[in-house]
């Protein structure tokens, strides 16, 4: 008589194909929704590049919305995204920052009946970026506001490579608008262009007379370029540019008054991620009688990033402090000869901002003091390089705990 079969060991298995099966049900299921979310959206316009593409999502939200109805997926120092009605919603994250969040933007975008989906791509690989376009978003329009030295690690170590390593990782689309400012760069680009059979559309933001306070001007041309470009009257572009949002803290500065009656204050300039980003933002705060020491907000997968500021930073300040990694990297680096000798300039001190320190903002400024030598009236601390890191986190609760906030612009007319 043949053996009983032993159902009990088949258990395993079938457990196993059912999860397959149900995954691929998943998987299926999702790729026709998102191919119908697509398929609704008439234009479809992907923001890439080095800079600005957070302000540059939100001008063109803004300058289309008058007369067509825009959905709009942001990714820069919070996820959000714009609705057609102009409400901002947060955008749902499970875990860290993911390639899966467009997809489903675009199927909210969807089901918010717009017309033109403008989305920021986060990824910052070239593979993860190609992807993006060849696979999820497909967009007809690609803009790349500016390549800066920034994301070394993925994308290289020179503004060409940067600028070559992100175009030729969105060669399907139909358009491709830049306001780049590097000739190598554009001459690549237009050649490339040519190769592809892609239209290429230069702004020059020098040429735009318009200003939205907040915003930097390429990212104002880029948008009234593009608005014209889809054939959105050049008035009403303007007329919508009125209702532009910002990013959470853009342009913020907070103040607390110390116990013997001098102020400390806090701007972060944190999304400038690149010295010459932050460069501008930090010209801005060139008025009134104050002292401006910079924090060096360090992360420890950009040590590229970390040493281009510190290269920049040693250059134009007597005392740069540092949060998260590298700090005594940076101190034992300053000290060698090569270093002090690389560069003609005074020695710079850089200091470890502290969590107790970042729980006691007198006891930061209290340090400030002693390190310079004197007391300061108005002592300004700037959070440059990244947005995040958890000792300057306890620091802005801090301040959004005891201080005062204002915009720039309201200081900038205070002072003046």
């Amino acid at each position: 008589m043949r053996d009983a079969i032993d159902w009990g060991s088949w258990v395993a298995g079938w457990t196993a194909l059912a999860f397959v099966v149900i995954y691929g049900i998943f998987v299926v299921v999702n790729t026709v929704a998102n191919h119908r979310a697509r398929r609704s959206l008439d234009y479809r316009i992907l923001v890439t590049g080095s800079r600005g593409k957070s302000g540059t999502v939100r001008l063109v939200h803004a300058a289309l919305s008058g007369q067509r109805r825009v959905y709009s997926k942001i990714s820069g120092a919070a996820a959000r995204e714009l609705r057609g009605d102009g409400t901002e919603i947060d955008t749902p994250r499970a875990g860290t920052t993911s390639v899966c969040e467009l997809p489903q933007s675009m199927r909210r975008a969807a089901r918010d009946n717009a017309s033109i989906g403008v989305f920021e791509c986060m990824a910052v690989t070239p593979k993860l970026i190609e992807m993006v376009q060849r696979v999820h978003i497909q967009a007809h329009m690609v803009i790349i506001p500016t390549i800066r030295l920034d994301h070394l690690e993925e994308e290289g170590l020179t503004e060409f490579e940067i600028g070559k390593s992100i175009f030729d990782s969105i060669t399907t689309a139909d358009v491709i608008v830049s306001a780049v400012e590097q000739p190598d760069i554009i001459d690549y680009y237009r050649e490339q262009c040519a190769k592809h059979d892609i239209e290429f559309i230069h702004v020059n933001p020098k040429t735009n007379h318009h200003r939205v306070p907040g915003h930097h001007p390429t990212n104002l041309a880029l948008a009234l370029r593009v608005a014209d470009y889809l054939g959105v009257d050049q008035q009403a572009a303007i007329e919508g540019l009125q209702s532009v949002t910002f990013e959470p803290r853009a342009l913020s500065y907070q103040s607390i008054t110390r116990e013997n009656g001098s102020v400390l204050s806090l701007v972060d300039i944190g999304s400038a991620n690149d010295p010459q980003s932050a460069w501008e933002a930090l010209e801005r705060l060139q008025f009134d009688s104050q002292v401006i020491v910079p924090v060096m907000v360090n992360r420890w997968e950009r040590p590229l990033r970390a040493i281009s500021f510190f290269a920049t930073l040693r250059q134009h300040f007597s005392l740069v402090g540092v949060a998260g990694t590298l700090g005594t990297w940076m101190n034992s680096r300053h000290n060698q000869t090569a270093y002090r000798h690389s560069v003609d300039h005074e020695r710079t001190d850089f200091f470890r901002v502290t969590r107790r320190m970042a729980r006691r903002p007198e006891m930061l400024a209290q340090d400030i003091e002693r390190r310079l030598g004197r007391s300061v009236d108005h002592l300004v601390i700037v959070l440059v390089e990244n947005n995040h890191e958890t000792t300057t986190d306890l620091l802005r609760k801090q301040f959004d705990r005891d201080g005062e906030s204002l915009t720039l612009e309201a200081v900038e007319e205070k002072v003046s």
